[in-house]
Parts: structure tokens; C-alpha cells; sequence
């Protein structure tokens, strides 16, 4: 057995299977900087939010559609903050944040895109060290 053997035989192209990529370019992106003073005050709605604000028909319509979240905002009148708009109690100093908004191809996680943006550890160290 040769060396050009052993590196056919372990070749990608020949390996059996399906595979994602290793590597995706997200779709849509947009991002707005936001500020606050009170880290326990949500400074975007969630899904739930949204669904739960609905009364029932509008649920059951926007969950058959297949509505993104971006849709449901407008559709049920919440709130969109504005760039400048401070989050909290005026008394402390603000922080910066930035809203995120893209779209991934399935099996692609949202949460691997933001650490490379941000340039944050995988390893198993810092995300103890970031749960702690």
C-alpha cells in the first residue's frame, strides 16, 4: 500500500454519505446597534412573546403560513426599537449592543456564525468560564 493509496482511500470525495459544509455564508443579514442600562430587560421580543400577544385565529394563521418573525412584529403592531433608543433606567451608564438578523441554510448553526463575528472561544473552557 502506497502513500497516494492511503490518501484515496481517506479522501472526502470518496467517502460514502451526506455531509454539510464546513463552511456557510449567511443570507439576508442586517444589524442595529442598540443601547441599555438594564441587562435583566429583554431588548428584542421572542417568538413566544409575539405568539403570545395574538389571539388565537392570528396564532393559528401565522403558524400555518409559515410567517417569518420579522413578519409577525409588524403583523401584530409590537415595537420595533429604534437605533437610538435607550433601554432602562436613565440613572446608569449604557451599554452597546448590536441585533443580529441573518438567515442560514439548514443544519447550519446561528450560534458558531455569531462566535466567529465576535471572535469568541469554542472551547470548552471559555463557554464554562461564560456560563459561570
Amino acid at each position: 500500500m502506497t502513500q497516494i493509496s492511503i490518501v484515496r482511500e481517506f479522501s472526502i470525495t470518496s467517502m460514502k454519505g451526506g455531509y454539510r459544509r464546513a463552511l456557510q455564508r449567511p443570507i439576508d443579514c442586517e444589524w442595529d446597534l442598540m443601547t441599555y442600562t438594564d441587562d435583566k430587560i429583554p431588548l428584542v421580543e421572542t417568538d413566544l412573546d409575539v405568539l403570545s400577544k395574538a389571539k388565537p385565529s392570528e396564532v393559528n394563521e401565522l403558524l400555518s403560513t409559515g410567517a417569518s418573525h420579522d413578519d409577525s412584529l409588524d403583523t401584530f403592531g409590537a415595537t420595533i426599537l429604534a437605533e437610538t433608543e435607550t433601554i432602562g433606567s436613565s440613572d446608569l451608564l449604557p451599554e452597546l449592543a448590536v441585533k443580529l438578523s441573518f438567515t442560514l441554510p439548514t443544519s447550519s448553526y446561528a450560534t458558531m456564525a455569531i462566535r466567529e463575528l465576535t471572535k469568541t472561544s469554542t472551547s470548552v473552557d471559555c463557554q464554562k468560564a461564560l456560563n459561570s
